[in-house]
């Protein structure tokens, strides 16, 4: 809500960036053995990235590329996909220019440069360690970010699965539906067309991208409504797509709920079918 009432007062798309510095957790307190990895974006600026290694007792199966949401940096958010290296998938999740340990500051044009960085270092380790299969997993505006960087990314096609996870495709919409949801902003909701870009919106993707993919969203988000994963999903053009709502799921926690386990293995079951 915050952040919302302040995009209202500035008129700032960069808002939706809430980065922090913070080192929360490490990828050892979850068993996981990692690698710090520096690369950079296009413009020279430099990058921060972890990446997390399969468990050694298992085969390898494919690296997943995590995108990960809007606030904090990559220590709060690797831990939801991180189970998957207990399974043989190793996982490359990176920050975003201004978080953790990337320097910069994050405007949509050059996230955008970021994300696309993050995936051609994605395609060397997937012609380096010649995986069988590569994953990206885009998270809240993490889904918006890649969509966008899918647009200019000439590899495509190496992409076994797109994963994207309670996430929107269009900033004006989503700002628009969050404060006509509060009381205290409902007034001030049509200022989101006015005050926040869509530049970077995803829009070619929904016709270019022709990769299998999984839309999921938890059916008790308060963050991001659901209707936003579900116009994604109708709006896909890609022959083989799915539409996952989870119940009991909040925004983006649907490994994580009580029930997380069953939703674990039914999306571990959903890999072995599709890739």
């Amino acid at each position: 809500m915050r952040l919302f009432l302040l995009m209202i007062l500035s008129g700032c798309t960069s808002l939706f960036y809430q980065p922090t510095r913070i080192l929360y957790a490490t990828p050892e307190r979850f068993g996981v053995a990692h690698k710090d990895v520096f690369f950079d974006s296009s413009d020279g600026t430099r990058l921060h990235a972890w990446f997390l290694q399969h468990d050694a007792s298992v085969k390898t199966k494919g690296l997943v590329t995590f995108f990960h949401g809007n606030a904090q940096n990559l220590s709060s958010h690797f831990h939801i996909m991180a189970w998957l290296t207990k399974y043989g998938y190793d996982v490359f999740v990176f920050d975003y220019r201004g978080y953790g340990l990337s320097v910069g500051e994050p405007t949509p044009k050059k996230v955008n440069l970021d994300a696309l960085a993050a995936l051609d270092q994605s395609l060397g380790y997937l012609k380096e360690k010649k995986y069988e299969h590569w994953i990206v997993h885009g998270q809240s505006l993490g889904g918006a970010i890649a969509m966008r960087a899918l647009e200019d990314f000439k590899s495509n096609e190496k992409i076994d699965l797109l994963i994207l996870d309670c996430t929107f495709d269009s900033y004006d919409d989503v700002a628009f539906d969050v404060l006509t949801n509060h009381w205290l902003s409902f007034i001030f909701s049509p200022l989101a067309y006015v005050l926040v870009s869509d530049s970077m919106a995803p829009t070619k993707f929904f016709k270019d991208f022709k990769q299998p993919t999984l839309v999921m969203h938890g059916k008790d988000d308060s963050i991001i409504a659901p209707k936003f994963g579900k116009r994604i999903f109708d709006n896909l053009s890609v022959e083989k797509k799915q539409w996952w709502l989870v119940e009991g799921a909040g925004h983006i926690n649907a490994f994580h709920i009580p029930d997380g386990v069953k939703k674990r293995n039914e999306f571990l079951e959903y890999l072995k079918k599709m890739l």
